[in-house]
């Protein structure tokens, strides 16, 4: 998955800067020789507007926690189960 983020973080920002010239007035203003480059920042904000949170009341929290505490304790439980018949 790591590589999967690096992947879309280095297109990404490939992309960007391939596709969008930074605006040498806007650096100009800011007494600067360029602006700065498309950040990782910048691709966590992109990914947060497009794909929101959505936002659990504190029940829904909960059962969701608890889903996922149950469906641990049931990988868990099996993997044991299975390793208990290989020593037989």
């Amino acid at each position: 998955m790591t590589a999967c983020a690096l992947w879309f973080i280095a297109t990404t920002k490939l992309d960007l800067a391939k596709d969008c010239q930074r605006d040498t007035e806007l650096a100009q203003q800011h007494e600067i020789e360029a602006l700065p480059a498309f950040s990782l920042a910048n691709v966590c904000e992109m990914l947060r507007a497009v794909m929101p949170l959505p936002q659990l009341s504190p029940e829904e929290a909960q059962a969701q926690v608890i889903k996922h505490l149950v469906n641990r304790s049931l990988s868990t439980a099996s993997r044991l189960c299975k390793h208990r018949k290989v020593e037989t």
